[in-house]
């Protein structure tokens, strides 16, 4: 199981705010990112593959906590890059992030939850 484009825009009402290249390569060339933020409640990134539109990431956060699910065949690839990021900017590891790596069910769950519970 695995979240899917489809996923995110059912989510955020087919409302995205901005969207670019991702920075980072640990998700190859065809890296984009789509992000939908309302004002300083939450924000919602997807990180997708251009060509096949297959999912690499998904953060979500308020101003307390950030929650980030990290496809399983890519999160190695990702820590890597990260630590190399962290280690040339001299940012900390965020004490607020609660990762959703390999519990894919249960972060579908928690964004279904947040985005419903006005309905």
């Amino acid at each position: 199981m695995t979240f899917t484009l489809g996923d995110y825009l059912t989510a955020i009402n087919y409302k995205v705010n901005d969207g670019g290249d991702y920075c980072w390569n640990c998700f190859g060339p065809n890296a984009y990112e789509y992000s939908h933020n309302k004002s300083r409640e939450y924000s919602f990134d997807i990180v997708f593959d251009t060509v096949d539109r297959f999912v690499y990431m998904v953060v979500f956060g308020t101003m307390d906590k950030t929650y980030q699910w990290v496809d399983e065949n890519f999160a190695d690839a990702f820590q890597e890059e990260y630590k190399i990021m962290q280690e040339q900017l001299g940012f900390e590891d965020d004490e607020n992030l609660e990762n959703f790596t390999g519990r894919t069910d249960e972060f579908k769950q928690f964004i279904n939850n947040f985005f419903n519970k006005g309905e």
